[in-house]
């Protein structure tokens, strides 16, 4: 159904090599029913514990298995209500270091 109709596929966390994996299923079903996988945003949920450098290490590691939307917004929500507000800037810089790449999966 999601390689059918999906315009997201959005994966509940888990490990980046679990999701790649998960993702490449996806890829397969699309195949089998004849729609380019490129067509489906790849997402997935992780996980905020305090630490914007942690957050963004695990985020990169999405990125790199092609899952191109970690929550950004997350991080940049969390930066925006640091002390003193000083984690926005860094915040606003992960989200564009993380923005898709031009034809990739998001």
């Amino acid at each position: 159904m999601i390689a059918k109709h999906a315009d997201v596929w959005n994966a509940p966390g888990g490990e980046p090599d679990e999701v790649a994996r998960l993702s490449g299923i996806l890829d397969a079903h699309c195949a089998d029913v004849g729609r380019d996988p490129a067509e489906i945003r790849r997402s997935v949920q992780v996980r905020y514990a305090g630490d914007d450098d942690a957050f963004l290490r695990s985020a990169a590691e999405f990125v790199k298995r092609n899952v191109r939307e970690p929550d950004r917004d997350r991080l940049a929500r969390r930066g925006a209500g640091a002390r003193g507000g000083g984690g926005r800037a860094a915040a606003e810089a992960a989200r564009a270091r993380l923005k898709p790449a031009p034809g990739s999966y998001g």
